[in-house]
């Protein structure tokens, strides 16, 4: 009788974890299934981020065009602000050249006054 009891008691036993691991692998399976489906939802998720983040590489690859653009005519302005600085730079060179040549007029015409001056004066004595 006593191994009657025992082997009952291991049948019961052994039913019991029977449900356990039932109940268990219910359990796991609920798991992988919600896990599946929160992996499922970071993908989409994932996917979208990306989608987004090409369209602003896409966004910053125009505006760096963009850039590169105005960085082409601000040298091009650059040129002709020297060029203009060079034209003012011999305008300059040009102004002095001909004060030069004014002064030295004007000390010709003061030297010219003063020889008039005295050939009437020559003139006048005579």
């Amino acid at each position: 009788m006593f191994l009657e009891e025992r082997v009952e008691q291991l049948e019961n036993l052994s039913v019991d974890q029977g449900r356990q691991l039932e109940s268990i692998a219910r359990g796991l399976a609920n798991l992988t299934l919600d896990v599946r489906a929160i992996r499922q939802d970071q993908n989409e998720g994932f996917k979208r981020i990306n989608g987004e983040f090409a369209k602003v590489n896409g966004e910053f690859a125009k505006v760096n065009g963009e850039f590169a653009k105005v960085n082409e005519e601000f040298a091009k302005v650059n040129e002709e602000f020297a060029k203009v600085n060079k034209r003012l730079d011999d305008h300059d060179q040009k102004f002095a050249e001909l004060q030069t040549t004014v002064n030295d007029l004007q000390t010709s015409l003061n030297d010219v006054k003063v020889t008039l001056q005295l050939v009437v004066k020559l003139l006048t004595e005579r």
